[in-house]
């Protein structure tokens, strides 16, 4: 996993300098303290992802809230697309409420809105930013711009095997292999962070 973040960035035609900088921008963003990256902030940033994952979902859906009683139904979403664009079956449709529609009886209500989008950001983002500070060397909770400094020049070396502080294209497909290999490994992680857990909603009366 460390490896994957570590080694995702590398592109050719990179510089070491270009590489660190854009490898530092989440302690740079992200830190309250400016020059680590701790739990806490991680913990905030998840919140904050959540609250923009809510709002969009509810932009999303409630639009379709015909009748202002905050259900939006199939029939709704189907007589206001086929207004706008003339579709007898939304080409939307299916994919609101697969997202949505968390108990599949045709509806969508808010809190179904609220719990499918903190469902996907535990499982789409929130678990980048904890690998990230799982980088932390002395797993002393502080991740620093100098330890993760550090662990991006060990790794843009592992490729810029010339040493010229540049990565060539030629270097960039000699190290294809050792990238998938971390890239496959950070998939594993994914699929374990999930414990098994069935992410599709269930069916309905009659599927």
């Amino acid at each position: 996993t460390h490896n994957f973040i570590l080694l995702a960035q590398l592109r050719s035609n990179l510089s070491i300098e270009r590489y660190l900088a854009d490898l530092l921008e989440p302690i740079r963003n992200l830190s309250r303290s400016g020059d680590a990256l701790t739990a806490a902030d991680v913990a905030f940033e998840q919140r904050k992802s959540l609250v923009d994952a809510r709002a969009r979902s509810l932009a999303e859906v409630m639009r379709y809230d015909l009748d202002g009683d905050q259900v939006v139904t199939e029939a709704e979403v189907m007589q206001s697309q086929h207004q706008q664009t003339g579709d007898r079956y939304p080409p939307r449709l299916e994919n609101i409420f697969n997202n949505n529609d968390l108990n599949g009886d045709g509806k969508i209500t808010i809190a179904e809105i609220y719990a499918a989008a903190a469902d996907n950001s535990r499982v789409y983002g929130a678990t980048r930013l904890d690998a990230v500070l799982a980088m932390d060397p002395n797993k002393d909770g502080r991740l620093t711009v100098v330890e993760l400094a550090a662990l991006g020049r060990a790794a843009f070396a592992r490729v810029d095997t010339d040493g010229n502080g540049m990565i060539s294209a030629t270097e960039i497909e000699a190290s294809r292999p050792l990238r998938q290999q971390a890239m496959e490994a950070d998939r594993r992680r994914q699929a374990e962070s999930l414990g098994g857990r069935c992410t599709m909603k269930p069916p309905s009366a009659g599927e």
